[in-house]
């Protein structure tokens, strides 16, 4: 092994067992919190999908997890931020400042607003958490000939469960974006409509030897990752999300002068029971007490994962 591929192999070994400890924290808009081009977005299909993941070079100065060593000219296989998405009324996204950079975020800070408050309902305040997402450069081995693509996907259907099995394969975690040592990844991918809309879910990761070992070239040929994020200001994030803050009182307002007096007592009953109902584990389980305990978690909407989690934490 050449002096170059050991130093690659060490950063992608020290990244993948950093991401398996991480595993678990946690539309199209107007405005994107990433610049992905249409052209290059890999798309799986429902069903058997196979891909190599190929790691790139850090290009700039504000890589999400830069203070961990991830800093320009090193290797690294994955980008792992934050978003609030439907920001405003053009339905933005934005990168979470705090989350991803550890800066101001105008919507975390009313988020803890709100919290400490005490004077709104926790389904509330969760609306405003920020999604966890990651992204990939990667070969589609079913059609290779399109070369590199971008890949985005939730972090928890996607990056967590190929961490966990990579963890669980073999003795020791499984590197699979090394150059030299890595593996060709299959998974299924499989249409989830028990909810509002529609999306896909990855199961059944294995991970298969390779033919041959990538060409180092790969790795140059790669898109800089951290070159896509679009970092927004804290004024930007702030004006758009206090206009929909803004129409969302003003809808408000014109539904108060439409209540009759009597009526008044049994609106926020009304919520109180449809918030209970969207609480509940849609598999019967103990919701915010048996997470990860049961096999239904690992086919559960990100979402009401997510929401879940909390729930158990609080």
């Amino acid at each position: 092994m050449t002096a170059n591929k050991k130093k690659i192999s060490d950063s992608l070994k020290k990244r993948t067992k950093e991401n398996h400890k991480n595993r678990n924290k946690g539309g199209i808009t107007g405005k994107k919190a990433v610049d992905i081009p249409d052209d290059l977005r890999f798309k799986p299909e429902e069903g058997k999908n196979k891909i190599d993941i190929i790691p790139y070079v850090v290009a700039t100065d504000h890589h999400p997890q830069r203070d961990e060593g991830y800093k320009k000219g090193e290797i690294d296989y994955v980008l792992d931020y934050f978003e609030h998405s439907y920001v405003g009324a053009t339905g933005d996204s934005f990168l979470c400042l705090k989350k991803t950079f550890g800066l101001p975020c105008p919507i975390c800070e009313e988020q803890q607003r709100m919290r400490a408050s005490g004077k709104y309902d926790k389904e509330d305040i969760k609306e405003l958490n920020p999604s966890r997402r990651v992204l990939y450069n990667v070969i589609d081995k079913n059609d290779e000939d399109k070369g590199i693509q971008l890949f985005p996907v939730s972090h928890f259907l996607f990056e967590k469960e190929l961490l966990e099995e990579a963890e669980a394969a073999e003795d020791e975690i499984i590197i699979f974006a090394d150059i030299e040592d890595g593996r060709t990844i299959f998974f299924r991918a499989v249409e989830d409509d028990s909810m509002d809309s529609s999306f896909l879910r990855y199961k059944s990761f294995k991970f298969y030897e390779r033919d041959e070992e990538l060409d180092e070239n790969l790795i140059e040929q790669a898109i800089s990752l951290d070159e896509l994020l679009i970092i927004p200001t804290y004024e930007e994030v702030k004006t758009a999300f206090e206009s929909n803050s803004n129409d969302k009182m003003e809808d408000d307002e014109a539904e108060d002068d439409e209540v009759e007096d009597d009526e008044v007592e049994e609106i926020p009953v009304k919520k109180r029971r449809q918030r209970k109902k969207e609480n509940e584990c849609p598999y019967g389980h103990k919701f915010g007490v048996d997470i990860d305990r049961e096999k239904d978690c690992k086919k559960c909407d990100e979402e009401v994962w997510q929401k879940c989690a909390e729930e158990n934490e609080e």
